[in-house]
């Protein structure tokens, strides 16, 4: 098969052509052009918001809207995204307006851009997904929170102060509190409060729009004294504050990494949740593309950094959107605000567009993500709240930064976590030892625990040391425990190390330079046995008990919500008959879980035809599992090196010695001997086996439920063999 190219020489082209000539297709138009309508109905005032928050003028926002509705549509990796200005960028971007003027911000975006169109073009795409996602949580909420902040003198009817650090915006609305203008107040209350309430009874109808004309209206109709956002104009930013020191250009480059890693982020986090929403597939590397040559033209155009933005383009699915076209149409929509309602536009509030921004903000905050974080993992949690704490009150960067780190060493010491389990029998069998997780630096009080276990402990006894959930070794853990093994040497304890991985022994073995260590190494319980001189039935009950002591401290958690449901009553979807031989283990060789299989095992996996059977135990499992469980699939499984089949292929085995010293087991096989006769001479265990099963499922259709459950189309039987050696299973086809 040929190999997938990674590179995008042609940007996509090539393989957006079908897409991009089926726009031209009527079909599903009504569908694209009411999302269009509706995504550009919200895109409006959230475009002069974010505008807003940024510190540039409101008409940057929507130049920049349509430009990135219209190319990133296009060129996008992601037909159905939107993208625009976003709430996440507004503070990085509005410090560097502070910092540099807004020239720079044209620089930065193009910056941004061309670094995006690399990225992608070299099918790096998948990169920015690495970022842990509490540290996406903690500086969304971070930035949501400072955009509060930072917008909330404006909501009282002032401007925020400057320099807008936090500590000095805090400072600031605590000494003009009580001097707020009530006017002010009041417009962005209610903007928020239409914001908020009017989805709960008109879902469908675009509540920030209504929330920015109702104001608006009533403000101009009562004449009303507000500042509003005053005359658009029409001319590019000037670029005459790009007369940076070296230093500056350093920062200035810094900043623009900072701000294509970003947006980058949000776009593939966007891009994520319209394949979710869609059930589809994205090409992050073609999305890349498309969100470098928007930044571009964002950029010529004198707009500011865009990305993929979640809730425009989720309102897009929801409204309906089938294809590219309804962000195009959506781009186009406001290309007509722009020329046509440049008016109204000059007459909006900016308590108005602060109650949208705040309401955005609180989105962002979005505490039920932390309370979420916090019952799932408390140290995810902490990675959220370290890094939102960080970006609210050191810095954007800073805060990303620290997050990471965080979330690097608590990531660590979690790999890093090694349990123990100590299981010490007072009676004459081995005491065990289990070690589970990696072997490395961080395990070495494990270790010593372990060691200082072993006092009291009868050195004649033995230990068996549990290694098999133990997966990796470093330099430093296998020398811990050469150390502990030999100590246990020293000491003449008899002693076994079990499941050790091949990939442990390479790293363990080197250390032990006499090799007497190696010697200890078993891999079964009877090597263990062997090791430790015992025979195998003084250790046996004490191996169940161990089994279990594990099985409650380190598996049963895993299952704790399955068990609790079974706890209250089975619903199996299947009735799995089969030997009792030892090496099968019906829930191994399927990977199911307890609950799903209703199991019935027996010598020879013999069902015994209806009416036979003096005591009918297998045909009481039959009637239950289908009768009264409901169970549909019934299968019946032999297997290879089956010593019922041996059995039934000698003659000498139903011999009057052995009736006498096993008459149940004669007696039972009995019931299976007719297998001979459709067998060929010389047959083997084998053959048998597959030809029993295939017996029992006639068998299986003497019973008058199975027959009623057939009839009815209820029930279906199926004929397993399943061979030990190489876990292959063949299913009887008729």
């Amino acid at each position: 098969m040929k190999k997938k190219e990674k590179t995008k020489y042609d940007l996509g082209v090539g393989h957006l052509l079908p897409e991009w000539k089926n726009l031209f297709n009527i079909k599903d138009l009504k569908h694209d052009f009411i999302a269009g309508v509706t995504v550009a109905c919200i895109a409006v005032p959230l475009s002069l918001a974010i505008a807003l928050a940024s510190g540039v003028a409101p008409v940057i926002g929507l130049v920049t809207a349509i430009v990135a509705s219209i190319i990133c549509s296009l060129f996008g990796g992601t037909p159905l995204a939107v993208s625009g200005p976003a709430a996440a960028m507004a503070v990085l971007i509005a410090s560097i307006v502070q910092d540099y003027g807004l020239g720079c911000v044209l620089v930065v975006g193009l910056g941004c851009g061309l670094l995006q169109l690399m990225t992608g073009v070299l099918g790096l795409g998948q990169v920015a997904r690495y970022v842990p996602a509490p540290v996406i949580a903690g500086f969304t909420a971070g930035i949501g929170a400072i955009i509060f902040v930072g917008q909330f003198p404006r909501a009282l009817g002032f401007s925020s102060p400057e320099p807008s650090h936090i500590i000095d915006v805090l400072t600031h609305i605590r000494e003009l509190f009580f001097a707020a203008q009530i006017r002010s107040l009041g417009v962005t209350a209610s903007t928020i409060a239409i914001i908020f309430i009017l989805p709960r009874s008109f879902p469908r109808l675009p509540a920030p729009l209504i929330a920015v004309f109702i104001p608006s209206v009533v403000i101009f109709a009562m004449g009303i004294d507000v500042q509003t956002i005053g005359s658009i104009p029409y001319s590019l930013p000037s670029l005459k504050l790009l007369d940076l020191s070296q230093q500056s250009l350093i920062n200035l480059l810094g900043t623009t990494l900072i701000v294509f890693s970003l947006a980058s982020l949000e776009t593939l986090l966007s891009s994520s949740t319209v394949e979710k929403l869609t059930q589809g597939r994205h090409d992050p590397n073609q999305e890349l593309i498309g969100q470098g040559l928007g930044n571009i033209a964002s950029s010529l155009f004198g707009g500011i950094p865009v990305t993929g933005v979640i809730a425009r383009s989720a309102l897009n699915i929801q409204a309906g959107a089938k294809t590219r076209r309804a962000a195009i149409i959506h781009g186009i929509l406001l290309v007509f605000t722009v020329y046509f309602l440049t008016p109204l536009i000059n007459r909006i509030p900016i308590a108005v567009l602060v109650g949208v921004l705040l309401s955005v903000s609180l989105r962002m905050l979005h505490p039920r993500e932390f309370i979420k974080l916090w019952r799932s993992s408390q140290s995810d949690a902490l990675v959220y709240v370290i890094t939102f704490f960080t970006v609210f009150f050191i810095d954007l960067v800073f805060g990303v930064q620290a997050g990471v780190i965080a979330a690097f060493i608590i990531g660590l010491v979690r790999f890093g976590r090694t349990h123990t389990m100590v299981h010490i029998f007072d009676s004459e069998g081995p005491s065990l030892f289990s070690i589970d997780g990696p072997l490395t630096l961080l395990s070495s009080s494990k270790i010593e625990f372990i060691q200082s276990k072993l006092e009291g402990i009868d050195p004649t006894q033995g230990i068996i040391i549990d290694l098999s959930a133990v997966k990796l070794v470093d330099s430093t853990g296998a020398t811990q425990l050469i150390k502990l093994l030999k100590h246990l040497r020293e000491k003449n304890f008899k002693f076994a190390v079990k499941g050790l991985s091949p990939e442990c022994r390479k790293v363990i073995c080197p250390l032990d330079e006499d090799g007497h260590i190696m010697s200890h190494i078993v891999s079964n319980e009877i090597e263990v046995m062997n090791v430790l001189e015992k025979s195998t039935h003084s250790s046996n009950l004490n191996r169940l008990a161990y089994g279990v002591e594990r099985f409650r401290k380190e598996l049963h958690s895993s299952y704790q919500t399955l068990f609790k449901n079974l706890a209250k009553g089975q619903n199996p979807h299947t009735l799995f008959i089969t030997c009792s031989d030892s090496r099968i283990n019906p829930n191994l060789i399927t990977s199911t879980d307890p609950g799903e299989l209703f199991i019935v095992r027996n010598v020879g996996n013999i069902i015994p035809p209806f009416g036979v059977d003096g005591i009918p135990g297998e045909g009481a499992a039959v009637e239950y599992a289908v009768g009264v469980l409901g169970i549909k699939d019934v299968v019946v499984c032999g297997h290879s090196g089956c010593g019922a089949m041996t059995a039934i292929l000698s003659d000498d085995f139903f011999s009057e010695k052995n009736k006498s010293l096993y008459p149940s087991v004669v007696s039972w096989l009995q019931v299976a001997r007719g297998v001979r006769q459709h067998l060929p001479h010389g047959a083997t265990p084998e053959q048998a086996g597959e030809i029993n099963a295939v017996l029992q499922i006639e068998n299986l259709k003497t019973y008058p439920i199975i027959k009623d459950k057939i009839k009815k189309g209820e029930v279906r039987l199926h004929a397993w063999f399943y061979n030990i050696g190489d876990a292959f299973l063949e299913e009887w086809d008729e």
